[in-house]
């Protein structure tokens, strides 16, 4: 992130472990709200604050990776992945009432 001298893999390979589990853990909560338990009106912003909050509850601590995360978050390995299941029950769900 252009912070400081440059460190071989070995120097870093043990942060990374932490914060790639932490970025993990986070990423399950902004992917479910995101594709599934989005409610209606909800923009991006909603979600990640939803996200945090979520995190907060189940883990007992801030989410502390939130710069690392916004740098990761679209490389598809954290990118929501939509639940076609979960998309098709919505639609036919709407499809009922219209």
């Amino acid at each position: 992130m252009d912070q400081g001298p440059y460190r071989d893999l070995d120097s870093v390979s043990s942060k990374w472990r932490k914060l790639n589990s932490a970025i993990n853990r986070f990423c399950e909560e902004y992917n479910k709200l995101y594709t599934s338990d989005r409610r209606s009106g909800w923009n991006d912003e909603d979600v990640f604050k939803m996200a945090l909050e979520k995190y907060k509850d189940k883990n007992g601590s801030n989410f502390p990776h939130v710069r690392a995360w916004m740098v990761v978050k679209d490389d598809p390995k954290w990118a929501p992945i939509p639940n076609e299941v979960a998309m098709a029950k919505r639609q036919k769900h709407r499809k009922r009432v219209v």
